[in-house]
């Protein structure tokens, strides 16, 4: 172990591997690349469209990506800012459904990803688990596309949540109607 003690300017410093290596012994320490730092702003991006969209719709934000509607309705968002393979989206809407079966999840669950390929991915995967009634998807795009038409007055709050959320009692009529009430609005 090294005699040296830190000063406040070796913090400013870059990562010295050998110190770290011995103050740290038995663990494995990823230093960040540049790689990293632009994944983490690509999904600080991400998120932040995701958030703004969602308040544009009208939702609440609460931690942990759960958006309230003053419908009374709750939506838990989970992200995918990279593509997905069929079998990750099984293995993470299996894991939904596995926290729903125990009672820990939200009653509605929106997966927003970046790429439609992911989009693909989990609609076969939400099809496959056979849980309409509990998840479903959309791409970050197709989110903001809506959170438009709610702001230009063309969809209204409750048809969002209609979209968003596979609540009891929402059928296609009223997915129909929302779509008829756009399309009547913006051609006036």
């Amino acid at each position: 172990m090294s005699d040296r003690t830190p000063k406040e300017t070796d913090f400013a410093r870059p990562v010295d591997r050998w110190a770290l290596a011995e103050a740290v012994p038995d663990t494995i320490i990823s230093l960040p690349t540049p790689r990293t730092h632009e994944e983490e702003r690509v999904r600080r991006e991400f998120r932040g469209r995701v958030r703004a969209a969602g308040a544009t719709l009208g939702f609440e934000s609460g931690p942990e990506g759960v958006w309230r509607s003053s419908t009374g309705v709750t939506i838990s968002t989970r992200l995918s800012e990279r593509p997905v393979t069929p079998a990750a989206a099984v293995h993470f809407v299996t894991q939904i459904v596995r926290a729903a079966q125990e009672g820990s999840a939200p009653r509605a669950v929106l997966f927003v990803v970046a790429h439609p390929e992911a989009a693909v991915s989990f609609t076969v995967a939400i099809r496959h688990c056979d849980v309409y009634d509990l998840v479903r998807t959309i791409t970050v795009d197709d989110l903001e596309l809506l959170a438009v038409l709610v702001g230009e007055g063309r969809v209204t709050h409750e048809d969002a949540v209609s979209v968003l959320a596979p609540v009891a009692g929402i059928d296609a009529g009223a997915l129909v109607n929302a779509v008829a009430r756009a399309c009547v609005r913006g051609s006036e």
